[in-house]
């Protein structure tokens, strides 16, 4: 049900940093039915010991996002997580900013500086952009450092100004700005262009459960970090896992560590369950099982 597949997602919300962002949506007046909705399914989550339903969530992100309302065989098809996730921060963001504040972007927006070159013209530039997730590209065995420097780098073709047509750029991009919260995004799923179908990885990709993003960084945020080497350091707070072929179909589960004890626990639709730390660590691939398609990390300092 796509009800119980999205309440999986936002748990990476709730548990991460909601009590950040719901003090801010008390603080804003200028906000949507989609983030009082929110809010109000947080609260309730946070007071509740039994399952609660996402449904009015729901309803109301698929009132914003048509997408999220298509059926399949009459039943609510089930959509990317990393989208959705991606959706939901984006709409926070826009009704939690002022002129002063951004505080959405803060908490999970990660700043990154690009290099944009073209081999067939010469052509070379540095742009800026802000992202809410950094891609881990796992299209060979790697750890997860060796997959973010991978999902850094792409091609894209754009309209070249010399040409007057479009053209293949190479693009590598380096962090600039880190957040509290970092969100990695295991790009498994491939599109098969002949097929037009999305295909997905099953390589193994290794994740710490402390990471160290210095590596990733500019020449500049470098600078700035040999101050403070702790402060490109995260520890791993969530993992929302997948099983099945493509985005489309299959199940979510969510894995949350609560800080106060250190505990691990599943959150499989309302079904809550202590796990170990070595369960964690079965998520990275491989197999056919569930594997990491998100994770969410939080900053040590």
């Amino acid at each position: 049900m796509l009800t119980f597949e999205l309440s999986n997602t936002i748990f990476l919300l709730v548990n991460s940093a909601w009590g950040v962002i719901r003090y801010e949506i008390v603080l804003w007046n200028k906000t949507t039915r989609l983030t009082l909705t929110a809010r109000d399914l947080f609260n309730e989550l946070s007071r509740s010991v039994k399952p609660v339903s996402p449904l009015p969530f729901v309803m109301d992100l698929s009132a914003k996002y048509p997408q999220y309302a298509q059926l399949k065989d009459n039943v609510p098809m089930q959509q990317d997580a990393e989208e959705c996730w991606t959706r939901v921060l984006e709409t926070l963001s826009q009704t939690l900013t002022s002129n002063s504040t951004m505080p959405v972007k803060e908490i999970f927006g990660i700043d990154l500086v690009c290099s944009v070159h073209c081999a067939e013209t010469g052509e070379e530039s540095l742009e800026e952009e802000s992202v809410y997730s950094v891609k881990c590209d796992p299209l060979y065995n790697v750890n997860l450092l060796e997959g973010l420097n991978l999902g850094l780098k792409s091609k894209v073709e754009r309209v070249s100004p010399k040409l007057g047509h479009n053209t293949v750029y190479d693009k590598e991009s380096r962090i600039n700005g880190l957040p509290r919260y970092l969100t990695v995004h295991f790009a498994r799923f491939i599109l098969d262009k002949e097929k037009n179908i999305k295909e997905k990885s099953l390589q193994k990709v290794e994740y710490p459960f402390e990471l160290d993003v210095y590596e990733l960084c500019s020449d500049e945020l470098q600078k700035k970090l040999e101050s403070c080497r702790q402060m490109s350091r995260y520890k791993l707070l969530a993992v929302l896992s997948h099983i099945g072929t493509c985005p489309n179909s299959g199940h979510y589960i969510a894995w949350v560590k609560q800080e106060s004890t250190g505990q691990w626990f599943s959150f499989d639709d309302h079904v809550v369950t202590p796990v170990s730390h070595e369960e964690i660590t079965k998520l990275s691939g491989g197999g056919d099982g569930h594997m990491a398609y998100i994770c969410m990390y939080k900053a040590c300092l």
